[in-house]
């Protein structure tokens, strides 16, 4: 369930979504989670996937995920390439033992009036900036009070200028093979010639 959740239920909410980590693990995450928002009034949650879960918290979203790029253990030096990715306010890696947890804290963006011009928008600029972005959907996409248009979800991101030469044109091909397959308003980039233009 997506919604509302008292204080004593954070610690089910994180067991029940972040499922493959122990007893233990959950309490350090916890209690690192209460250490950097301190004086919580109102939390919900908003948002999971496999290994993420998102919460709002007095009008912030901080999002707790276990993401690793190679080479990058920072996620917000990571995303620091591009000005169409929100950037993190703060970033707290909290070491699990086997596993190393993200908690990571942003402004919360508006979810409404997003546009498939704007998807289109945010991937042509992720490209020319040196990403691969996989998840495009409108659900990924925020607007601040200005009405500028972010990505606000870093799961499926690829900072290709990090990869060496046959790396770089591999993930490129199999990225543009995906992009044909999942959404056809993206046909128009999906040649090497089309490719070629975006870098």
């Amino acid at each position: 369930m997506i919604g509302d959740v008292s204080m004593i239920n954070i610690q089910n909410e994180l067991s029940n979504t972040l499922n493959f980590l122990n007893e233990s693990q959950i309490q350090q995450l916890y209690n690192s989670l209460i250490d950097i928002c301190k004086d919580i009034n109102n939390i919900k949650v908003v948002g999971r996937g496999e290994s993420s879960i998102v919460f709002e918290i007095d009008n912030q979203i901080i999002k707790i995920s276990f993401i690793e790029y190679d080479n990058h253990p920072s996620l917000k030096e990571y995303v620091s390439k591009s000005d169409a990715i929100l950037q993190p306010n703060f970033e707290y890696i909290v070491n699990l033992g086997e596993y190393s947890a993200k908690i990571i804290g942003t402004k919360k963006l508006s979810l409404d009036g997003i546009t498939n011009e704007d998807v289109l928008n945010t991937y042509i600029k992720l490209r020319q900036d040196g990403y691969l972005w996989y998840d495009t959907k409108l659900e990924n996409l925020g607007k601040d009070e200005n009405g500028n248009c972010y990505l606000i979800d870093y799961g499926e991101l690829i900072y290709i200028n990090d990869l060496d030469p046959y790396h770089r044109e591999k993930e490129l091909r199999s990225h543009s093979i995906k992009k044909n397959e999942l959404d056809s308003y993206y046909n128009n980039l999906n040649s090497e010639n089309e490719i070629q233009k975006v870098f």
